[in-house]
């Protein structure tokens, strides 16, 4: 074992990333069922009753919203809650993600990485008009548009299967020659029925992938960040957390313990392994908990009403080939897709159908 781990520092790696390439580990990822399929239906009527209905009377005083502003409107409730990976360059995102799918389709080496923003729909949600699995798109691209078919095809550069996501989406690839931005990408996976998977180049990177993963916060409704567990949270990562926390909703539930405080948002040590105990870990997590809660309590906290032990709550590790160091973010990811992201979207559009 010295000669290995010899022959792989000369060789610029180390036992953890050898382990990536060479364990192989069964995971079928996160399934929170179909948990829109009861909302979906009930849109699908009020549609159909849209379509069908008569057009409102001319004598009738002007509507404060048509028929036609009520179906773009059912469109946007229909839209999946978006799940983002965000966190610092080489921390182990694209990992997670793979690990969340049930897949080993996004290019997760450690050379090369992430360069575009990747949006992950499932394969059902796929317009007709999209054949391939991978459209890589470009400069101006606005994602909230992908069901717009002339739109994409202005800004599309290539599409094709994965290969073609390895071959533009990544670091040292053809991509930058494109000066490709974005991916959309379709697959079949459970976790896929629950949420659209966002995963963005790691902070640190240059400036403009910067800017593209900053606008794609802006559609998260779920944010997992990503740090590595050795050197955990340091003041880049507060940086980018400020930036992110200012966007995402604030969201809590009620449980068996009380009151989840921001049930939508997950930090995360990554590169949790075998080497590191369990007893560090947890103080890598308390550690960081009171950093973050003494950064942000006056701020971004205020207004959220999160104690440090509230924000505790929401630390979790994360290692792929030990269930026991990934098992709690799962379940804890599973509770949030499959019941409490449901229950909220519920909410929001029976109020608003209420209002209308």
């Amino acid at each position: 074992m010295e000669i290995v781990f010899a022959w792989l520092g000369a060789c610029g790696s180390s036992p953890e990333a050898a382990s990536r390439t060479f364990v192989q580990v069964n995971h079928a990822g996160i399934d929170a069922g179909q948990p829109y399929e009861g909302l979906h239906r009930r849109l699908s009527l009020l549609e159909q009753y849209i379509l069908t209905g008569p057009e409102p009377s001319e004598s009738l005083p002007p509507l404060s919203i048509t028929p036609k502003d009520l179906m773009l409107k059912i469109r946007h409730w229909r839209r999946k809650p978006s799940l983002l990976i965000a966190g610092r360059f080489d921390s182990g995102k694209t990992r997670i993600a793979n690990a969340l799918l049930g897949s080993s389709n996004l290019p997760s080496q450690y050379t090369p990485t992430t360069s575009v923003v990747t949006y992950i729909r499932h394969e059902d949600d796929k317009p007709e008009w999209q054949r391939e699995e991978v459209w890589i798109m470009g400069t101006g691209f606005d994602p909230s548009r992908w069901e717009d078919e002339k739109y994409c095809q202005k800004y599309r550069l290539v599409s094709g299967s994965f290969d073609t996501l390895r071959q533009f989406g990544t670091k040292e690839s053809k991509g930058d020659i494109l000066r490709a931005k974005y991916a959309l990408v379709y697959m079949e996976s459970p976790l896929l029925r629950s949420c659209t998977l966002i995963d963005v180049p790691g902070y640190s990177d240059a400036e403009d992938e910067e800017r593209s993963a900053d606008a794609a916060a802006r559609l998260a409704d779920l944010l997992l960040y990503t740090a590595p567990a050795k050197g955990f949270l340091d003041a880049a990562d507060f940086l980018h957390l400020g930036l992110l926390l200012r966007t995402l909703p604030t969201i809590h539930a009620r449980s068996s313990k009380g009151i989840e405080k921001c049930a939508n948002l997950f930090l995360i040590a990554t590169h949790a392994e075998p080497s590191i105990s369990n007893s560090d870990l947890n103080k890598i997590l308390d550690r960081g908990a009171e950093r973050l809660y003494k950064q942000f309590k006056d701020t971004l906290l205020v207004s959220r009403d999160v104690s440090q032990s509230d924000l505790r709550e929401r630390f979790k590790t994360f290692w792929y080939e030990n269930q026991e160091r990934r098992a709690e973010l799962e379940q804890g990811l599973l509770r949030t897709l499959s019941s409490i992201l449901p229950a909220v979207l519920e909410k929001h559009v029976n109020n608003e159908v209420k209002e209308i």
